[in-house]
């Protein structure tokens, strides 16, 4: 393709109406930055120089996979409109309005068919819509089909790109992310409009009214909306929220939790896959949550020590808990199937696994070593909802892993709400009937409330009196 000549690309950025005040002005500044860089080469801004424009923009500031989709953006967008206005002055017409829409789906340039260009149409399929997949094809594990991944395109509201923003400059987690924009969509089809900077706290009062009183949901689901409407409005959008403390409460009460005996938990497991049956006898023998059992890394089974290590765990603690000596051998051969894994990565060189930001700025190459790669790996690789364009291995599916445990226990004929949460409970439970203190098991289960772990001893208490009945 031809180098673009588009001198007055700056006001036509301003005058399009279909980009925000923040996309407009990111763009001006990405495509300044653009033919500063085709400048300094002495050559004109073609997709040569797009290319190296990026790897040199990923050399210079290390960003995020988000923040190289965003720099495509602009760029794509500078490449339509310059050829676009090139054939409309050749042609002596004004060119048809685009919509960034388009480009945020990496259609690449307009390639000018009305003039017939055969050039044209190749530049399209080696636009910039095909930067950074230079990666294994997809194949679909346990996941599915196409993830439903927050992406971030010009078509989506502004309040929803300005949360993930606020979100992932704060580095919260991915289920944190999705919680928070749920909420917020479900605020925004309540009152029906996407403009939520027009709505303050009386209509954050009278949403939470309405789940307390109409939908009637439970205390913590209220909490979690009101955190997501709170962060929104006081941390994104810096606004200082007035006094709404008079909402309707939702009622809150502690709940039994459900615990199975050390043979329904036999009868469960004979019941399951054996890949999945290990997974369960590893979280009811450490006492692990769903979350914190999919994510474990090969570095944190410390067999020699004989004990586990929960990294980034609720709250963003570590915990050290407990190691199965009786699972040793299984969860060795388990290694063994993610190694394999691992070096068939290595050899397609897929991108490494994901890491936290922080972490991943650090040690950039640390994702593809074997210390950090998944115990419980997926079976394919997916596209990672969070850096536009790569496709990496993830770890197992919690959704799909906590399925098999709760129809395991159905064909097993135990007549109990069953979840993967149970065994956990199980745990505990099992743990402060043979003695073991309070404290320690609050430890072991990473509560940073003891009356949490206080909630077990209404399950089985070590010392429980016997029923009257009994004296018949």
């Amino acid at each position: 393709m031809s180098a673009v000549n588009f001198p007055n690309w700056r006001s036509c950025l301003r005058s399009d109406v279909d980009l925000s005040e923040q996309e407009r002005a990111s763009f001006e500044i990405t495509i300044r930055w653009f033919l500063s860089y085709c400048k300094s080469m002495k050559a004109g801004a073609d997709f040569e120089r797009a290319w190296g424009f990026i790897d040199f923009a990923r050399e210079q500031k290390q960003a995020s996979e988000w923040t190289i989709e965003r720099w495509k953006e602009a760029i794509r967008w500078f490449f339509r409109q310059g050829k676009a206005r090139a054939g409309a002055r050749a042609e002596g017409a004004m060119p048809a309005k685009t919509t960034p829409a388009s480009a945020a789906l990496g259609a690449g340039v307009v390639s000018g068919r009305g003039q017939g260009e055969a050039s044209g149409a190749k530049s399209a399929q080696q636009g910039l819509g095909d930067l950074n997949l230079q990666t294994p094809k997809i194949r679909r594990g346990p996941r599915g089909p196409a993830m439903q991944a927050a992406r971030l395109k010009a078509s989506e509201p502004e309040w929803r790109l300005q949360c993930v923003r606020g979100i992932r400059i704060r580095d919260f987690s991915y289920s944190t992310e999705k919680a928070y924009l749920h909420w917020l969509r479900r605020f925004a089809t309540y009152w029906k409009t996407d403009a939520l900077e027009s709505l303050g706290e009386n209509e954050i009062k009278l949403y939470l009214d309405h789940l307390a009183v109409k939908e009637r949901v439970s205390g913590g689901t209220q909490r979690l909306a009101l955190n997501a409407l709170v962060f929104y409005y006081r941390d994104v959008l810096k606004l200082e929220l007035g006094d709404f403390s008079d909402y309707k409460k939702a009622t809150g009460s502690k709940r039994i939790p459900v615990v199975l005996s050390v043979e329904e938990i036999r009868r469960t497991l004979a019941c399951m896959a054996p890949e999945q049956a290990l997974m369960a006898r590893l979280q009811f023998g450490a006492g692990l949550r769903i979350s914190e059992l999919v994510r474990l890394r090969v570095k944190d089974v410390d067999f020699e020590n004989q004990q586990l290590i929960v990294r980034g765990g609720k709250g963003d603690k570590d915990r050290v808990t407990l190691l199965p000596e009786s699972l040793i051998p299984l969860l060795k051969a388990q290694r063994d199937r993610a190694r394999a894994l691992y070096e068939a990565d290595r050899q397609q060189r897929v991108a490494g696994v994901w890491l936290p930001e922080a972490l991943a700025r650090k040690f950039r190459r640390a994702g593809e070593r074997w210390e950090w790669f998944w115990f419980w790996p997926a079976a394919g690789l997916a596209a990672d909802p969070r850096a536009a364009g790569t496709v990496r291995r993830h770890h197992v599916v919690a959704k799909s892993y906590g399925y098999a445990v709760t129809v395991a226990a159905r064909e097993a004929g135990i007549a109990k709400r069953v979840t993967s949460h149970v065994l956990r409970h199980s745990f505990a439970t099992l743990l402060m009937r043979n003695g073991t203190d309070v404290c320690q098991v609050q430890e072991l289960l990473g509560h940073a409330n003891l009356e949490t772990t206080r909630i077990y001893l209404h399950v089985e208490g070590s010392k429980r009196p016997n029923s009257p009945a009994d004296a018949l």
